[in-house]
């Protein structure tokens, strides 16, 4: 969902997301706002993001979790199905979560395309620098360019003078 849905125009799609339109139904009745209220400054106003914004940073947390444990005898069983998936995805499936959650670091720069070509292994794969901490902080950052280039130079539409015409805020209905 995450790596499929991140242009400007079908990252809050209820079509494409189901799960989105209880979320975003949810905000406007929270706000009492009529649906025709556009999403960009919806989302904006409640500071929040995509649900599928949540799952990949917790997708980010299980990474660190399983892949830096120091104790040999933690997670044996999650760290070998991991190993497995990161096998599939060394052996080129695309489908796999680690391939789709490697996929959507490099798609926030979170990692560069030439760091992921040179994982020919497992063990190239765990040597990633991917921590849980870095990664919120290069989605929070994708999420404000997304929303600064849909609202324009003002992240708060409020700020915009009302005798200045708004050429900057696309409203759109999805």
């Amino acid at each position: 969902m995450f790596c499929d849905h991140l242009d400007d125009h079908s990252i809050l799609s209820r079509r494409k997301n189901p799960l989105e339109g209880v979320h975003i139904d949810f905000l406007r009745l929270l706000g009492g706002l009529p649906p025709s209220s556009p999403l960009w400054i919806l989302f904006n106003e409640f500071q929040r993001t995509p649900l599928h914004f949540q799952w990949i940073k917790l997708c980010a947390r299980f990474w660190e979790k399983i892949v830096h444990s120091n104790h040999e005898n933690e997670n044996v069983l999650l760290r070998e199905a991991m190993h497995d998936n990161i096998q599939l995805a060394v052996d080129g499936c695309s489908k796999c979560w680690v391939a789709k959650f490697i996929q959507s670091l490099v798609l926030i720069d979170a990692l560069s395309q030439q760091a992921l070509d040179a994982c020919v292994t497992i063990h190239d794969y765990t040597a990633l620098p991917i921590t849980e901490s870095v990664f919120k902080a290069k989605l929070a950052q994708f999420w404000e360019s997304c929303t600064g280039r849909v609202l324009g130079d003002s992240g708060d539409p409020r700020s915009i003078p009302d005798d200045i015409p708004n050429t900057h805020v696309r409203y759109q209905s999805w």
